[in-house]
Order: C-alpha cells, then structure tokens, then sequence
C-alpha cells in the first residue's frame, strides 16, 4: 500500500481504476493493488484477529463518559500525528484506545478505560554495542543509569546484507525484545535474534530502533543506531 499526497485541484481519489484502489483513512490517501480477499488461518494472524476484536469489543463496552476521554485526548494537540509524505493527521479516540492498551498488554498491564495524561516520553539513549553473528545471535545494548528507571523501552530490528549500509525504511523493523522497567545498564538481548531475522551473517549490518515507553502505554520516537555483525 502506498500514501498518495494530491495538489489542487485535486483533493482525492476513491474507488478503482486499472486493477489499483484509490481511497483513504485518517492519516492520508492511499493506493494498492485491488486483491480478492483470503481468509488465512496461521497462528500469527489468528493472534491478531483476536487481539483485534477484543480491543473491539473493550471500545463498545465503554461508557460515554470514558470514551469522550479518548476523543479529547486524540484531539489534542500534543498528540499530532505525521504520515510518510510529511502530511499532519489526528487518530481517532478508537486509535489510541486500541494503541496504548496494546502496549500495556504487551508490558503485562491492565486495560485503561480513560485516556491517560497527555505527554510524549523523549527518545532514549542507547547503544547498539556489539552483536554476534548466527548461530549464536544476539545483540548488545547499553544505556546511561536511570535510562529506564521510570519508563519501559522496546527494541526493534532491521538486518541489512553484507556491505549495504543503506538504512532501512521504519517497516523493515520488526519487533525484538522489551527492556524491563528499571532494566540495568549494559542489558544483552539474545536467544532468538536469527529467528526474528534469519540468519545473521557476519558482516551484515544491524539496525536497531529502541522507544521508550511510559507505564501509561504511549510510545515515543525512536532512538537509532547500527553496528557490523562479527
């Protein structure tokens, strides 16, 4: 799927033309290849729909009064959004319900039923220190004291062949481990790396995105870095 950004006096597309759908949601218009629907029954997407549908399912059950919660803080200024092609959008209420308390499930947290306190948590300072080829994969992180005394941080991944220094665009990373609250300095993250990737060659480039994450569930800018595989 690709995010269109139109000029006057074209304001958008809908529908379909060539075999490509033209349409749009709340943070851009968007164009992809018109597919007929697959119903596809793998653990991974079973997860995801039923994750879905119980975020779903939370959202009806809210009170009025809760859910205007969620519309005021997805309103508010702080908490404007940016597409791809540099274009400022507001999520929905429904967005931040469905985003926030999924962080917080993945933190072992319970649900919010009210919108927390509005307020972004900065990047974080770390350090992809070292990481180790396949088969033994796995990467060294270092950050200062303190670094996430009070805020949750998640690693993401990216692995580039040998010699291709290029930096992978933010859909290339895929989610690798979550750094503890109070997690110490100098933290090593391994066991499954490759598995995440695929094999890890020496000399491949590793990327990786560390956010860090507050108690409340919102997610902060990445903070990036690289290193060789040995």
């Amino acid at each position: 799927m690709a995010s269109v950004k139109f000029a006057a006096p074209v304001s958008g597309l809908r529908g379909k033309l060539g075999g490509i759908v033209f349409s749009a949601n709340s943070s851009s218009n968007y164009c992809k290849p018109w597919a007929r629907g697959a119903v596809r029954h793998t653990a991974l997407t079973s997860v995801q729909r039923r994750t879905l549908g119980t975020h779903a399912i939370a959202w009806r059950s809210l009170s009025a009064a809760n859910a205007a919660t969620w519309n005021v803080y997805a309103a508010d200024v702080t908490n404007e959004l940016t597409n791809s092609l540099g274009v400022a959008y507001y999520a929905s209420g429904f967005n931040w319900f469905v985003g926030i308390n999924q962080n917080r499930i993945n933190l072992g947290l319970a649900q919010l039923d009210t919108a927390p306190a509005t307020g972004v948590p900065a990047a974080p300072t770390v350090v992809l220190a070292s990481c180790s080829a396949s088969p033994n994969a796995a990467l060294g992180l270092t950050w200062g004291a303190g670094e996430f005394t009070t805020l949750y941080g998640r690693v993401y991944v990216s692995l580039s062949p040998p010699g291709n220094n290029a930096v992978p665009p933010i859909s290339r990373y895929t989610y690798y481990a979550l750094i503890p609250l109070g997690g110490a300095p100098g933290f090593i993250i391994g066991g499954y790396l490759d598995y995440i990737t695929g094999p890890v060659l020496a000399d491949s480039v590793v990327f990786v995105r560390t956010n860090a994450i507050t108690s409340a569930g919102r997610m902060g800018p990445g903070a990036y870095d690289s290193i060789i595989a040995v």
